[in-house]
């Protein structure tokens, strides 16, 4: 039986994304929720490159949904969007730490 390892790998850049677009607030602000998404697999999905290729993909759809991906006319909102989205990715990618998946990510940047 493989063993299956369920992280919260956004939840850390999700703190961070969130802390860097409060550090314009006033500090006596309340704080905020954050939401998070964890991402699960196996350690054969780092080991077969279509599986390594899904990770990242749902990696990537985690993203969309914690960093609150804006519809198409929200132009002002996807730069903030955009800023969120490749730290996420970035952190989960690290937050694995497994060679197939950083060229992978290396490869789609």
């Amino acid at each position: 039986m493989r063993p299956c390892h369920s992280f919260g790998i956004l939840s850390g850049l999700a703190l961070l994304g969130t802390t860097a677009l409060l550090a314009t607030a006033a500090l006596a602000a309340p704080p905020q929720i954050v939401e998070t998404r964890s991402v699960n697999y196996t350690q054969s999905d780092l080991s077969d490159p279509a599986a390594t290729a899904e990770l990242y993909k749902r990696i990537q759809r985690a993203a969309q949904i914690v960093c609150e991906q804006p519809f198409a006319r929200e132009i002002d909102h996807y730069m903030e969007f955009k800023k969120c989205y490749v730290r996420a990715v970035d952190a989960a990618v690290a937050n694995v730490d497994a060679s197939a998946l950083t060229a992978v990510h290396h490869q789609r940047r």
